[in-house]
């Protein structure tokens, strides 16, 4: 069975009972809301390779406490873990481009609530032509 290298399009998108999953060696970019509102998945950790992760790729996995994004990613789509209010390890190369809120936190959360900091965080410019362009071609993918 080949590997993949793209993750389509919400392809466990809502998987509340999805706690782990391995990505494979060839994998370069994972579409939007690939993984959103898996809640019950506690880590994302990818090999060197990877170079994109979609717009909410993993929004609303309340239970992601470790995020390791490795250093071959370029791009971190907008809100790409956004309510991933358990963040405790978050590794990323500081060089990506980031979406609006790619860390975002819950919305619902007060401003006086104390938020844990994740061991890393930048804020950066908004993604540019070159990161539209790519998402609109993975969020095409709708089989493999």
């Amino acid at each position: 069975m080949p590997l993949l290298k793209f993750m389509p399009k919400e392809a466990f998108a809502g998987c509340v009972a999805l706690k782990t999953f391995e990505f494979s060696r060839v994998l370069v970019g994972i579409a939007g809301f690939a993984f959103s509102g898996c809640a019950a998945l506690q880590e994302f950790s990818a090999h060197d390779g990877l170079t994109v992760i979609g717009e909410r790729a993993f929004s609303d996995c309340i239970s992601l406490k470790k995020i390791d994004i490795p250093d071959s990613v370029t791009i971190i789509g907008e809100e790409s873990f956004f309510n991933c209010a358990s963040i405790e390890i978050l590794n990323f190369p500081f060089e990506a481009d980031r979406g609006n809120n790619a860390f975002g936190f819950s919305p619902s959360r007060s401003s006086e609530e104390p938020v844990a900091a994740p061991t890393t965080t930048t804020d950066k410019k908004d993604p540019d032509e070159a990161y539209n362009s790519i998402m609109s071609k993975l969020d095409t993918i709708t089989q493999i």
